[in-house]
């Protein structure tokens, strides 16, 4: 009897011998997948908000597009505005050679509202905006889940898919020899990217201003002679019409040595040889 009432003041245990709780969730088969399912939902809708946002004005990006060497994407109006003003883009890319205008294929399908969006008629959702862009060989849309990469010579973007199929570094699109660049990596990996960046426009700005300080000690100083003949084929050039050319250079010859000692006080004695 005194078992029993144990177990009934226990209801949750299997036996109550100390076995598994059957209400602990961690205990559950698949019991997690809630949470895994609902954080890939948000990495989706983050790739869609940055194919669709300015990464600069947090605007909708608005066509032409440009991109930096890390992926990230901006409305080429909006860098134009902030290089002009003087404002601060981003820690690696300061300038306008520091981007790449994109060339994108637009989606026949949602043409309609590429022509708004290029008129100023920004006033959409992200839905509007996503799928705007497809890969001109793939047809893949700019759906969030698709990768795209852009080819750093001309501009032309594409899928990822399209890599794997080239035989070498090429634009798929016009055959220029080039580099691609992933649009839009993960956030890890974006990172990662962009303090690799950093550290290599630093290192070319050590490297060149450490060139501006070797440059002075390598200029080779002027001989005396060259500039003393340099000298001379000047006032010989500029002699006067009429003037001879003995007269005209004792102007500008140094005083003999005899002469030297004399000052104005005893230079009366020169005139003749009565000093008169």
């Amino acid at each position: 009897i005194c078992y029993s009432f144990c177990t009934l003041l226990v209801p949750f245990k299997m036996g109550g011998d100390g076995g598994v709780c059957a209400n602990n969730r961690r205990f559950l088969r698949q019991a997690g997948m809630g949470e895994v399912k609902q954080g890939a939902k948000d990495t989706v809708t983050l790739d869609k908000e940055r194919w669709t946002t300015c990464n600069l004005s947090k605007m909708p990006l608005k066509p032409p597009l440009v991109a930096d060497a890390v992926g990230q994407m901006y409305s080429k109006e909006a860098v134009l505005e902030a290089i002009g003003a003087r404002k601060p883009i981003t820690g690696y890319a300061k300038k306008m050679k520091d981007f790449v205008t994109l060339k994108l294929t637009v989606n026949e399908l949602k043409k309609d509202i590429y022509d708004k969006l290029c008129a100023g008629e920004d006033d959409g959702s992200i839905e509007d905006y996503i799928d705007l862009y497809q890969c001109p060989i793939t047809l893949q849309t700019t759906n969030g889940r698709n990768k795209f990469c852009y080819s750093k010579a001309c501009g032309h973007v594409f899928g990822n898919r399209v890599l794997s199929e080239l035989e070498r570094d090429v634009c798929p699109t016009c055959e220029t020899p080039t580099t691609f660049i992933n649009l839009l990596p993960d956030l890890d990996t974006l990172e990662r990217l962009v303090e690799e960046e950093i550290n290599r426009k630093e290192l070319e700005k050590s490297k060149q201003s450490g060139k501006d300080k070797e440059d002075p000690g390598k200029k080779k100083k002027k001989k005396k002679g060259d500039s003393k003949a340099l000298k001379k084929a000047k006032v010989d050039s500029a002699v006067p019409t009429g003037a001879t050319p003995e007269v005209w250079n004792s102007i500008f010859k140094k005083k003999s040595d005899k002469f030297e000692s004399e000052n104005f006080m005893c230079r009366s004695g020169m005139i003749g040889p009565s000093g008169g």
